[in-house]
């Protein structure tokens, strides 16, 4: 099973800190989320990763406003072989996408995608969403499990389920997921969703240096053997 850090570009990411850490670390292959970003600081990016050994990036987290020459630029530089997007509810695409379907994926987060999903190749599963929806007791949890079993699962997102709900970063509701971990027992409950495993990649989705991501990696490594 693959399972990679992530170069991430929420606002306490600090994704440009996270590429020189991959240049010290020497790092040849990492999942990207540039869902955070503007086209200007996503092209910064890119020429920033140029300066890396980042050969492979298998997993892109993309953006609604994205135009097909600028993902089939990553595509032919870096070898993605599976991509996902939000609902259309929540961030319509700028762009028809559609000649990529094959290997974009729909991700649960707080709309219904059934309506969706068969538009694509399958699910994202971003696992901490979904927990977190069970341990609140949301009857949307058992709506998007339905959709797990019956569609391919292209990828996991992989975040963190903290001990008790926490204020969501909008501040207008409870979440028990979140972007970064400070204690790696934080991703034992992705045991539970282990005969959900992904075709292609569990990509983590964390705040953290890379350097932890990586700690991260093996440990879940372990927890999924």
């Amino acid at each position: 099973m693959l399972i990679l850090p992530s170069i991430t570009t929420t606002h306490h990411a600090f994704w440009r800190e996270k590429i020189t850490e991959a240049k010290k670390l020497g790092l040849t292959e990492a999942a990207l989320f540039v869902s955070a970003i503007s086209l200007e600081e996503r092209q910064e990016l890119y020429a920033r990763l140029k300066e890396t050994k980042i050969k492979s990036i298998p997993f892109v987290h993309l953006r609604s406003d994205m135009e097909l020459d600028e993902i089939q630029y990553l595509i032919d530089n870096y070898g993605v072989k599976a991509m996902n997007i939000h609902s259309k509810k929540e961030f319509p695409l700028a762009h028809n996408l559609t000649s990529l379907k094959d290997v974009i994926y729909m991700e649960n987060t707080t709309e219904h995608i059934a309506d969706e999903v068969p538009n694509w190749a399958g699910i994202c599963f971003d696992v901490s969403h979904h927990e977190s929806k069970r341990l609140k007791g949301e009857m949307f949890y058992d709506e998007i499990q339905d959709l797990l079993e019956k569609y391919p699962i292209g990828a996991w997102h992989l975040n963190s389920i903290k001990p008790q709900a926490i204020p969501s970063h909008h501040g207008k509701s409870i979440t028990y997921s979140w972007h970064s971990f400070e204690n790696l027992s934080e991703l034992d409950y992705c045991v539970r969703y282990k005969k959900l495993l992904p075709q292609h990649v569990i990509a983590l989705e964390l705040e953290n240096p890379l350097s932890e991501q990586l700690r991260a990696k093996d440990y879940v490594e372990k927890l999924l053997k």
